[in-house]
C-alpha cells in the first residue's frame, strides 16, 4: 500500500467506547463530529456533516475505524461503514485498536515513557484492560487486550504506571476524543503499521443476548 502524502485527508469512525465520534482530517487540521445521543444511526449524517463543512468525498484519501475493545454492537456498526465507504468510494480502509490508539496519542504528544494502562467499561462487572508503553518512538504493548472482573483490575496497576482514570491522564473530554486521535495521530505515524485489510472488531468475549 502506498505512503500518504504529508498532508492526507482521513475520515475516523470510532464507536467502541460510551462515546459515538467520527473525524476528518483535512490539510492538518482535525475536526469532530459527536453523535452519542443519536448512536450508530446518526453515523451517516455526521459523516456527510463533516464532509460538507470541510472537504469532499473525492479528497477522501483513506478510512480509518477502530476496532476496539468495547461495544459489540458499535464496533460491527463502524466497521461495517468503513467497509462500505470505502469499496464505494475506492479507498484503502484500515483498522487499528483504539486502545493502541489512544495509548500512541497520550504517551507521544505528553514525551511519557511510563506504562499506561487503559480501562473501559465491559459491563457484566467486567473491564476491559491494556497495557503500553513508548519505547524510541514506537508503541510498544505490554499487556494485550483482555476481560477482567472488575475487582481484579485495580491489581493490574504497578505503582509507577500511569491509568486512564487518573484524572492527570485522562479528563472527561477526552471521552470523545478517540476519533480525533485516530485522525490526528494515524497519517504517518500509524498508517504503516496498521491492518492492510478491511477492519474486524475486536471481540474478547461472545456478544449478550436478550
Amino acid at each position: 500500500m502506498a505512503s500518504l502524502p504529508d498532508s492526507p485527508t482521513l475520515l475516523a469512525i470510532e464507536l467502541s467506547g460510551s462515546a459515538s465520534t467520527v473525524a476528518l482530517l483535512h490539510n492538518g487540521t482535525v475536526h469532530q463530529q459527536d453523535f452519542t445521543a443519536a448512536r450508530g444511526k446518526a453515523l451517516m449524517p455526521a459523516i456527510q456533516d463533516l464532509l460538507h463543512d470541510n472537504a469532499t468525498k473525492e479528497d477522501l484519501q483513506g478510512i480509518l475505524v477502530g476496532t476496539g475493545p468495547g461495544s459489540y454492537t458499535g464496533l460491527r456498526i463502524a466497521c461495517a461503514a468503513g467497509i462500505t465507504l470505502g469499496y464505494a468510494l475506492e479507498i484503502p480502509v484500515l483498522g487499528y485498536g483504539s486502545f493502541e490508539t489512544f495509548a500512541f496519542s497520550y504517551l507521544k504528544e505528553n514525551k511519557i515513557s511510563k506504562e499506561l494502562h487503559l480501562f473501559l467499561d465491559a459491563f457484566r462487572k467486567e473491564t476491559y484492560h491494556a497495557s503500553f508503553r513508548l519505547q524510541q518512538g514506537k508503541l510498544q504493548r505490554v499487556t494485550a487486550p483482555e476481560v477482567l472482573p472488575q475487582e481484579e483490575s485495580i491489581c493490574s496497576l504497578s505503582t509507577s504506571a500511569l491509568y486512564l482514570e487518573d484524572p492527570t491522564v485522562f479528563q472527561p473530554e477526552a471521552k470523545h476524543q478517540f476519533s480525533y486521535h485516530l485522525a490526528h495521530f494515524f497519517g504517518q505515524d500509524l498508517w504503516d503499521t496498521a491492518k492492510k485489510f478491511p477492519p474486524s472488531p475486536l471481540y474478547l468475549r461472545p456478544p449478550a443476548y436478550a
